[in-house]
């Protein structure tokens, strides 16, 4: 079984004819071939072995994923990611920031109010999104698992970084975990400065897949295993 790439224009020629898509999936190459599901739009949702991904786009002979799978951190975890956002953004506008006694401070405004994130919390977040990348459902996603293993590796390299820098490789893996295309640089940890693209080729024989059809407000969904 596989998944098959239209052409916009060949699309618009097909339209809804499951007898031409036949022929020109014939045309293409396929031997006898029979139409499962006859158009998966692009940003449809569906399972891969029981991960939850949107099919982005194609490159070459592969598919592009998006995540589905939200990270949902503890409301401690979210405060801390949400102060490394706004130093982050902070530092990125020229502020003045000190890295003192463990801690990455930035003077917020004139009457010199300081915010500030601790070497402790950024290991704490990053202890947070590797336990969440060995969760089962993670396991089931290669690149999920490619990232969970580079975060365990670099661990002990993580901890002797400077705190700014330990805060710019926790944002990144956030990038990794959010429902879009961002990939994440990993380079401070010895990695690629472009982890975590998702990508599958057009054979999918022996994966369980499961499109999923969900009403605009999400209240009603329909699953169809392929």
């Amino acid at each position: 079984m596989t998944i098959e790439a239209i052409p916009v224009l060949a699309a618009r020629r097909i339209g809804d004819d499951p007898v031409k898509l036949t022929a020109y999936l014939a045309e293409n190459g396929l031997l006898n071939p029979t139409v499962v599901v006859p158009k998966v739009k692009i940003k449809s949702l569906m399972t891969i072995d029981g991960y939850p991904l949107r099919i982005a786009g194609v490159t070459g002979k592969q598919f592009i994923f998006h995540n589905a799978y939200q990270w949902c951190p503890d409301g401690e975890t979210a405060r801390i990611v949400g102060e490394m956002v706004r130093l982050a953004e902070w530092r990125k506008q020229g502020r003045a920031f000190e890295e003192k006694d463990g801690a990455l401070r930035i003077v917020r405004n004139r009457l010199g109010d300081v915010s500030q994130v601790t070497g402790a919390e950024c290991l704490a977040v990053y202890d947070a999104i590797l336990a969440h990348l060995n969760r089962e459902v993670c396991r089931r996603l290669s690149a999920a698992k490619t990232i969970a293993k580079y975060l365990a590796e670099g661990r002990e390299r993580f901890v002797s970084l400077p705190v700014a820098d330990r805060m710019a490789v926790v944002l990144q893996a956030v990038r990794f975990l959010k429902c879009n295309a961002e990939l994440c640089d990993l380079s401070l940890l010895g990695y690629g400065a472009h982890c975590g693209m998702i990508l599958f080729g057009k054979d999918i024989s022996g994966r369980e897949i499961t499109l999923i059809h969900r009403s605009p407000c999400g209240l009603r969904e329909v699953r169809r295993r392929v």
